[in-house]
């Protein structure tokens, strides 16, 4: 799994190196985790989407003239052309979407995550207001913000208000709040232009609607996907609830319960046992003026086990424990600075978590790693669980549509 923060100034070269490491130990899969990516720069968000295609269009840009212009991928080279899910959510915008809406488009990935993305469809300039009024009248008169350009995908939709739709929607409290460009003020409304020419590779469509009914089977199955859906349902009571009491002791007895209900979640979770995932962490090093990729592995300590041990600790010193949220929590930066990637290796047992850093120190001191996300990202763990249905009913090969395949291998 590459976890993509942010489209900084090199992100594809470091997404691109990753992936060459990965192949190096036969990757079956991967997952490219934008959920957390608000954006930044175009130019590396058209190099990430080329890095999955051949060559050809990856997004549309129309002026306030109506002029088009479309941005494409002109390497051929491929750097990954094995099974990929894109997992996204209502935090994933701009040029987020515009990966997540290409390579949708080419049928070259499957789509992964909340109800839509976050509709960042725009491009908005400062126009300093000091050059037509005198600062000697006004020493600081501000400055104006013009939407300028407007976002398309190859398609001809507009990624504009409406985001990017998944081709597999996963459950989530935030499916049920306002949240998204589309509930801002004086939004621009979606529209759709002329579609580009591109090739498009077939390689989902053939086997979505197995995939969907796999997914569905899992979730109905899975006790974190029924606590989601005791969420949902105190979200709608508490959207539909237009009152808020008044009397100190029963909103306490209501604070009281939802802890309590954390608890018992906290508490099953930990009768599951520890887990027997370990952690590879490839680290980037720089040393004497030569970049490597540093693999260190060991086992991966039990995230509830360890929620455990330091409530214990809190007793001792006369602390309350705080009980812990169990949803991943990411916040949307519209420019990422950032330039790290993580990743965590679908491989059934092992999980393998990757980081970018040309340049860190070359201390050998001995790396803690963090609990790796599929431990306890209900949605990341559902995402990879995909990506393997789909790498069995691909065979993990190019595919294409079920009219060109022979009978017998054509999904069941």
């Amino acid at each position: 799994m590459v976890d993509l923060p942010g489209f900084y100034g090199k992100s594809g070269e470091d997404v691109r190196r990753l992936i060459e490491r990965m192949k190096e130990d036969g990757v079956d899969g991967i997952v490219l985790d934008l959920r957390r990516n608000g954006g930044g720069l175009l130019d590396q968000a058209v190099e990430l989407a080329g890095l999955f295609i051949e060559k050809g269009p990856v997004v549309q840009i129309k002026n306030y003239a109506g002029r088009v212009q479309a941005l494409h991928d002109r390497d051929p080279e491929i750097a990954y052309d094995g099974p990929l899910v894109i997992l996204v959510s209502k935090h994933s915008a701009s040029a987020s979407e515009i990966v997540a809406g290409a390579l949708q488009d080419y049928g070259r990935a499957i789509i992964v995550g909340d109800i839509h993305t976050h509709g960042k469809g725009t491009v908005q300039t400062l126009y300093p207001l000091s050059q037509m009024i005198p600062t000697n009248a006004v020493a600081d008169p501000g400055k104006l913000k013009f939407t300028i350009q407007k976002f398309y995908r190859i398609a001809g939709n507009s990624t504009q208000k409406d985001g990017v739709t998944p081709d597999i929607i996963l459950p989530n409290v935030l499916n049920h709040m306002e949240t998204g460009e589309a509930f801002l003020p004086n939004v621009m409304e979606s529209d759709s232009i002329k579609p580009e020419n591109f090739d498009h590779q077939h390689r989902i469509s053939p086997y979505l609607n197995r995939l969907r009914m796999q997914t569905e089977e899992r979730r109905n199955a899975d006790t974190d996907f029924t606590y989601i859906a005791e969420d949902i349902e105190q979200v709608k009571a508490q959207q539909a609830d237009k009152t808020v009491s008044l009397d100190e002791a029963a909103r306490r007895a209501v604070n009281k319960e939802r802890r309590g209900k954390i608890d018992i979640r906290i508490a099953e979770r930990r009768q599951r046992g520890p887990m027997a995932e370990r952690v590879t962490l490839l680290k980037w090093k720089k040393q004497n003026g030569t970049e490597k990729i540093e693999a260190i592995t060991k086992q991966a300590p039990d995230p509830y086990l360890k929620l455990a041990a330091e409530e214990a600790e809190k007793k001792e010193v006369g602390e309350d424990p705080e009980p812990k949220d169990d949803k991943p929590k990411g916040e949307a930066k519209p420019e990422a600075t950032k330039s790290d990637t993580k990743k965590t290796e679908p491989k059934k047992a092992d999980a393998k978590a990757t980081k970018a850093e040309p340049e860190a120190d070359t201390d050998d001191a001995e790396i803690e790693l963090e609990v790796p996300p599929i431990m306890r990202d209900i949605h990341l763990r559902e995402a990879l669980a995909i990506l393997g249905d789909y790498v069995v009913l691909s065979g993990g090969t190019a595919l294409v549509s079920d009219g060109d395949r022979p009978e017998e291998n054509k999904a069941k």
